[in-house]
């Protein structure tokens, strides 16, 4: 028995260093792996680095041509903005990074005499002269963004068209209908009313 016990422990001993001598390759192995795997982080990083740096100059290089042809659009064309209400017409010009605003009320009328053709001739006139003041000696090219199209606008085009104002595009920017608003809420008295008819009908 005794002779048994002492196999038994002496394979036990040889068990545990075979194993220790497993952990050590698998040590050496991992500590050559983690080398190489923090090579490969490092030269990811520097490439990815210099890819980010490229990126940026490109981006950079590509926000200049665009500010300069917006700044070329904004120097060759002039960019109206109008508006159009039931009692009204609001126009602002954008010139320059400068902003010029004018309505039918700003001219004198008042009540229905805004509805007439005769005020919106006026109006139309007295952008005309704006416009060649602000821009003498200069072939005008207009770009016209229009909140609800109407036929209120007919004496502008005209106007512009027998003065040889070139319009380059027309802009709809009318806001599209969504299923409309919510309902407003009932209270709950109004609500319980409500139920009793109903039950009541049946």
């Amino acid at each position: 028995m005794y002779q048994k016990q002492f196999k038994l422990t002496n394979s036990k001993i040889l068990f545990s260093k075979q194993d220790n001598f497993i952990n050590l390759k698998k040590k050496k192995n991992l500590k050559y792996k983690y080398k190489e795997y923090n090579k490969k982080i490092i030269t990811t990083k520097k490439t990815d680095f210099i890819k980010y740096l490229k990126i940026q100059k490109n981006s950079i290089q590509y926000l200049n041509k665009i500010t300069k042809h917006y700044n070329e659009i904004n120097n060759k064309y002039i960019q109206i903005y109008i508006k159009v209400t039931l009692n009204n017409i609001f126009v602002t010009y954008f010139i320059n990074n400068k902003i010029y605003t004018k309505s039918i009320a700003s001219l004198g009328f008042k009540g229905k005499s805004k509805q007439t053709i005769y005020a919106y001739k006026t109006f139309a006139e007295s952008i005309l002269k704006d416009l060649q003041n602000l821009s003498p000696n200069q072939s005008i090219i207009v770009n016209l963004y229009i909140k609800s199209l109407s036929k209120k606008l007919k004496p502008l085009y005209h106007i512009f068209k027998v003065n040889n104002i070139k319009i380059n595009k027309i802009y709809d920017t009318t806001s599209q209908s969504f299923n409309g608003c919510r309902k407003r809420k009932i209270a709950i008295k109004k609500k319980r009313k409500s139920v009793i008819k109903f039950l009541s009908y049946l």
